[in-house]
This record gives structure tokens, sequence and C-alpha cells, in this order.
């Protein structure tokens, strides 16, 4: 069973009209960060409010969730760039829900199909992932920046070593999904992948 309440870091304060519009979770400060204490419920809803008003969070601490770290791969059978193109979180709600959210940026302006594929083999990009194993949603990218959050009926352990993709022609956007560290077991602010700080990533 998941945890009841989640921890959203925030990168900075947010304003005082901000807190005042931010209903559905609660505002705390400690060890000098500022964190958003929220129930699984309100997930969509805090996240949705925090990309539209153009907050860098993270959000932390969450048992039995995975992680993606996208790159670019241009045309049917192109290479990646090698550069992070965003990240997605997927965080287990209840038994039977996860919430994933996912940011993209530096990519094309336009409608990009997110979903996650049966395989994890990145080596010609999307079309070495297989069929579509569970569709998520549309992202709308514009000034090259897109987020998609939301739950979907699946269990962690179903997408372990599977692909999300982003699609738009014969462009692709992937990352393998993985097992994040949990409450307490992972203190850095650095992704040994890029060499970025958590806030950079996106």
């Amino acid at each position: 069973m998941a945890q009841n309440v989640f921890e959203i870091l925030l990168k900075n304060p947010l304003s005082s009209e901000l807190k005042k519009k931010l209903q559905a979770a609660e505002y705390v400060k400690k060890d000098n960060e500022e964190f958003l204490l929220c129930q699984p419920s309100n997930l969509p809803a805090v996240t949705k409010f925090l990309h539209e008003n153009a907050q860098t969070y993270r959000i932390i601490g969450s048992p039995n969730a995975l992680v993606v770290m996208f790159e670019f791969f241009r045309g049917t059978m192109g290479w990646p760039e090698k550069t992070s193109k965003g990240l997605a979180r997927i965080i287990p709600v209840d038994d039977d829900n996860l919430f994933v959210d996912s940011s993209v940026s530096g990519i094309d302006n336009g409608d990009w199909q997110l979903n996650i594929h049966e395989y994890g083999d990145l080596s010609s990009g999307v079309e070495s992932t297989g069929n579509v194993f569970l569709k998520l949603g549309n992202v709308n990218v514009k000034d090259g920046k897109g987020t998609w959050t939301g739950n979907v009926k699946a269990k962690t352990w179903e997408l372990v070593g599977k692909a999300m993709c982003l699609t738009k022609g014969k462009d692709s956007v992937c990352g393998i999904l993985a097992r994040s560290a949990g409450a307490f077991e992972n203190k850095k602010r650095v992704c040994a992948c890029s060499g970025r700080t958590i806030w950079e990533e996106e």
C-alpha cells in the first residue's frame, strides 16, 4: 500500500499569491528547504498547478517509485543525442493505481504521443521497443516544453525495464523505466546520468 502523504520539494518558495491559490497541499519549511505535503488524490491537481505556474519541483521519498530519463532519437532508426530531454516519475498511489508526472524540454513543438512500450531496447529508438503496452496520452509541446500528468491503472512491477516513449512522426523521445530510490535512500542533488543537478534536468 502506498504512503498517505507525499513530499514535493520546491526549487524556490511560492509567492504569497500562489500559496493562497493552492488549496490542495500544505506548505512547510524544514532544513532550509521548501516543501508541499500532498495527499495522493491531490497529486494530479497540485502538479498541474505547479507546471502551469512554471514552478520547478521534485516529488521525493516515494516508496516503489519508478523514474525515466528521456533521450531524443532523430528519425526512424536514429541514434540518441546523448543529452537529457526531461524525465518522468511514476508513483504508486494505492494498490492498483500509479501517478505519472512527466516533463520534456528542448524538443520540436507540436503534438507528441506518450506511451509505455513492451521492451526497454533503445538501440533504434522507439522502433526497437515493441508494441504499446500502456497508452498514456497526448503531450502538446510549446516553446520546446511539454508535460503530462495523470493516474493510470497498473502496478510498478509490471513496468520495470519497459520503455516510455513520446513519438511525433519518425522522431521519438525515449527512456527506460527503472526503480527509483525510496524514502531516505538517496540524498543526492546531482544526477550521475548527466552530471546536472535535479533542478537542471528539466
